[in-house]
């Protein structure tokens, strides 16, 4: 886009541009942005994924402010003529919010992985190796659990694609965070998500944890961590459908020290 931003250029090579923004008080920073060529976006924008990324069911299946009033976006949209044929069914279909603790922390992370690494990474796609990362597959068969990595290993001894409780062990996190040119996604992207980041560490710390499940699997409470000599500790739990939900502390001759949650 021009200075202005009344008229767009389509380029026939990469670019980088640099941008200089205010960081609070006094503070400045620059950014660079890089332009990727056509043929830098054909490596993600492939026939396996349709092409396009981002506008898909499951993406723009949300509440939105409409008139100040919340509408199903999908649905919305629908109504407004965007679409050449009948909306079929889409409850099924949604990511949920990767930022929004109250929801399941696997299907935040596994909404986030799609949006962000999917496109490339399953059968078909341009992504190395054998990663499918689609959120329908299940995690057994997503090819990344102990997994041995077969383009390096982050300069970590023993690393996996993802070992169970050792983010600094797992390349899908380290690479995530790295900020070289070993870093994914390799186009388009310079600036760690330090919130993406954290949901990723936090999901592979409670993939090491054996939790106490519920008969019924409706729900599931996972081991503390770090555990036990440490000032402060983090709870994790799962709930799967709307129940009466009361977690507390008791001491070891049974008396409740502590209500943590009662909802």
């Amino acid at each position: 886009w021009n200075e202005q931003g009344s008229e767009a250029e389509l380029l026939d090579g990469r670019a980088t541009r640099t941008f200089r923004f205010s960081d609070g008080p006094g503070g400045q920073k620059t950014y660079t942005h890089a332009y990727p060529s056509r043929e830098d976006c054909r490596r993600c924008h492939t026939e396996v994924e349709g092409y396009v990324l981002g506008v898909n069911a499951a993406q723009l299946n949300k509440s939105v402010d409409r008139a100040s009033v919340q509408v199903n976006q999908l649905e919305w949209l629908s109504q407004s003529g965007m679409f050449d044929r009948e909306l079929e069914s889409h409850s099924e279909a949604v990511h949920p919010d990767p930022e929004d603790p109250r929801l399941n922390l696997t299907h935040r992370v596994r909404g986030y992985l799609d949006a962000n690494c999917a496109h490339c990474h399953q059968p078909g796609g341009t992504g190395r190796g054998v990663m499918d990362l689609r959120p329908e597959v299940p995690l057994e068969e997503t090819n990344v659990l102990n997994e041995l990595p077969r383009f390096g290993e982050m300069d970590v001894s023993g690393a996996r694609v993802v070992a169970p409780g050792e983010p600094e062990s797992s390349v899908l996190y380290l690479r995530m965070t790295h900020t070289g040119d070993r870093r994914m996604p390799q186009l388009a992207s310079s600036v760690v998500d330090s919130n993406a980041a954290k949901l990723l560490r936090n999901w592979i710390l409670s993939l090491g944890q054996r939790g106490l499940v519920s008969d019924g699997g409706s729900f599931e409470l996972k081991r503390n961590f770090p555990n036990p000599f440490n000032t402060s500790t983090t709870l994790v739990f799962d709930v799967l459908e709307s129940q009466n939900l009361g977690l507390r502390i008791y001491n070891p001759i049974g008396q409740q020290i502590r209500l943590l949650v009662q909802s």
